[in-house]
């Protein structure tokens, strides 16, 4: 990854406004390079990690460019690669009335393909392992397409690269990917209404980002979750 690259990553974790501002000429850039999925990849993710920010207004304008970005990757899924695909599930997940997603049945096919894909890779690294499994362990939850044991199995196999991630690897991407693995087991929990792993893992979440993950905006994201539940601590 650039030096320029890491800055944009910055950015973007710490919720500097000016991120989507340089996140379209790193699009741009891409595009010259004829890297065109990779181009709407970066642009989808970065829209999905300040989309709640926003006025009423600009989330009008951005959900119709996101439903462009996701519609343009989803054509050429075949060729997707896993990081690709699961930023296609995330805007994937955000469609939904109530609790209904509207893609389900397309959603749960990409998380399939994206975890073949990492299981079959020889560069995935411990923790996008993690977040696949995560994300392969919501999709089933929020679509109903499994059972919560089935969940939970894949919920402790992303866990379980944990020393991996924290020895291992040992790098600034690899400590914020594992926060975003934390957070969404802590929801997923609180989904299956298990209130005692919620908050476990939402500050185990919160803690990492405020060690080793140097994230304050996503500390701050996940306090505001924990507060929601009571737990100030």
């Amino acid at each position: 990854m650039s030096t320029e690259d890491e800055d944009l990553t910055e950015k973007i974790w710490q919720g500097d406004k000016n991120a989507i501002k340089e996140t379209r000429k790193k699009a741009k850039r891409l595009r010259e390079k004829s890297l065109f999925l990779d181009a709407h990849a970066v642009m989808l993710s970065a829209y999905i990690s300040f989309f709640k920010q926003q006025n009423i207004i600009t989330k009008c304008f951005w959900l119709t460019s996101m439903s462009y970005h996701a519609f343009v990757i989803y054509k050429y899924h075949d060729k997707l690669n896993y990081s690709q695909i699961n930023v296609l599930i995330s805007f994937l997940l955000k469609l939904k009335l109530g609790r209904n997603l509207f893609f389900p049945k397309q959603t749960n096919i990409l998380a399939d393909k994206s975890l073949y894909l990492t299981e079959n890779s020889k560069t995935a690294l411990p923790s996008e392992k993690a977040l696949i499994l995560s994300t392969k362990a919501l999709v089933i939850l929020v679509t109903k397409s499994g059972t919560t044991d089935k969940v939970k199995e894949l919920i402790h196999e992303a866990i379980g690269y944990e020393a991996l991630i924290l020895t291992y690897e040992n790098s600034l991407q690899g400590y914020r990917q594992f926060v975003r693995v934390l957070r969404k087991v802590g929801e997923m929990y609180g989904l299956m209404n298990d209130t005692n792993n919620q908050i476990k893992y939402l500050k185990k979440a919160r803690d990492l980002a405020l060690g080793n993950a140097q994230t304050t905006d996503q500390a701050n994201k996940i306090q505001s979750l924990l507060t929601e539940l009571g737990v100030e601590d």
